[in-house]
C-alpha cells in the first residue's frame, strides 16, 4: 500500500482522500480493552502480556477471562493449536514480497539489541546499498517492525535502528529455539526463574518505555516542554583510558534540564546497590564531559514498583516513577 498507493507515481498520484495509520494498542487501550472482555489482570500482568504480544487486538483476544499472564501466554504462543505458536514466518511472509530479505535484517537486529546503523545493518544481512535497501528498512519501519531514532549530538545519517515490535522480540528469544518441537504444558509457566527471562523481560520492557516517553514526560510534569528524546552514546578510541557510557532514553529539555533515564523491571520495589550507582554516576559524568553540556542533569528511573529507599537511591536518583505512569 505504501509503494503502491501512497508513494505511488502513476495515475493515484494525489488521488488519496485520507490516510489513517492503524497503530498497536497503547499500555492504557489493552488495559481497556482487556476490561471490556471479561479479563482483569493487574498492571504489572498487563505489561508482561504486552512485552510477549504488544498491542495487536488480534493478538490480545486469544486472552481468556481466568487465567494469569503466564497462562495465556503458555496457551497463546506454546501450546500445539496457538495463534503465535508459527505466526513469525505467516506474518512477513503475508506482508512483504522478498519477506526473507526483511527477516535477515530483523534477524541481525536481533542479535545487536542497543541498534544498529544502516551500514553496520546492510552487510551483515548481506543486502546491498542502494534502493532495495532503503525500501527494506522503510517497509519495515512502517510496518511497526522496527525504529530508527538519531541519537543526540548525531546527524541523520548516524541513526540508529533496533526492533521494537515487542512480539517479534519474544519470538526470536522463546519460540524460535524451540523449533517444532513440543515444549509441553506449562512451559513459560516454568521458565519465569530461567535466568534468560530476566533478560528479555529487562529489555524488552526497556523498549516499551522508550515509546512511551510522552506518558514520562507527562509524569515528570514537562509534558508542553519541547524535548529531544532519544539514545545517547560515547565510544572512546581504541587503546584510550576515557571510559564509554549508553544512555538508552535522554530526555533533551529546554528548560536547561536533561533526564538520564534508566528502565528496570523487577517484580517488587528496584535496590540501588553501590555497584548499580556507580555506574549511574560514570553514565552522568561521562555526558556532562563529551557533551560539555551546562544543564542540570536528572537521573530518572522508570521501574513497576518505584526503588527502595536507601543512601545509594537517596543520592543518586533525582525522580523514581512506576508501570502506572505508562498508563
Amino acid at each position: 500500500m505504501i509503494q503502491k498507493i501512497v508513494n505511488s507515481k502513476g495515475g493515484l498520484h494525489n488521488r488519496i482522500t485520507r490516510q489513517i495509520r492503524l497503530l498497536p494498542f497503547t499500555l492504557r487501550e489493552t488495559e481497556s480493552f482487556l476490561i471490556s472482555r471479561g479479563i482483569n489482570l493487574t498492571r504489572f500482568q498487563i505489561i508482561s502480556l504486552y512485552m510477549a504480544m504488544g498491542g495487536v487486538p488480534f493478538y490480545l483476544m486469544q486472552a481468556e477471562p481466568g487465567l494469569s499472564t503466564a497462562q495465556i501466554i503458555d496457551q497463546v504462543c506454546f501450546s500445539k493449536g496457538g495463534l503465535l505458536r508459527n505466526e513469525f514466518d505467516k506474518l512477513f511472509a503475508s506482508l512483504f514480497d522478498k519477506s526473507d530479505q526483511h527477516i535477515r535484517i530483523v534477524e541481525v537486529l536481533q542479535k545487536h539489541r542497543s541498534g544498529m546503523n544502516r551500514n553496520l545493518i546492510l552487510p551483515a544481512a548481506k543486502i546491498p546499498s542502494g534502493g532495495t535497501a532503503s525500501q527494506i528498512l522503510e517497509e519495515l519501519e512502517e510496518s511497526g517492525f522496527i525504529a530508527s531514532t538519531i541519537p543526540f549530538g548525531k546527524k541523520s545519517n548516524d541513526a540508529i535502528y533496533r526492533i521494537t515490535d515487542e512480539f517479534t522480540l519474544f519470538h526470536f528469544d522463546w519460540i524460535k529455539p524451540l523449533g517444532k518441537r513440543d515444549p509441553g504444558e506449562g512451559y513459560w509457566l516454568s521458565r519465569q526463574t530461567d535466568p534468560r527471562n530476566r533478560a528479555w523481560a529487562g529489555y524488552a520492557f526497556e523498549g516499551i518505555c522508550i515509546k512511551q516517553v510522552q506518558q514520562i514526560k507527562s509524569a515528570l510534569g514537562i509534558s508542553m516542554v519541547e524535548t529531544f528524546n532519544g539514545p545517547w552514546y560515547y565510544l572512546p578510541q581504541k587503546n584510550s583510558i576515557e571510559t564509554g557510557a549508553q544512555i538508552d532514553l535522554l530526555i533533551d529539555r529546554k528548560d536547561a534540564t536533561m533526564n538520564l533515564c534508566e528502565m528496570k523491571f523487577s517484580e517488587s520495589e528496584f535496590t540501588i546497590t553501590a555497584d548499580y550507582a556507580k555506574k549511574l554516576r560514570q553514565k552522568k559524568a561521562v555526558l556532562k564531559e563529551v557533551t560539555k553540556t551546562r544543564k542540570n542533569i536528572f537521573i530518572t528511573m522508570v521501574t513497576t514498583y518505584g526503588i527502595v529507599n536507601n543512601s545509594h537511591s537517596n543520592e543518586v536518583i533525582s525522580n523514581s516513577l512506576t508501570i502506572d505512569c505508562l498508563f
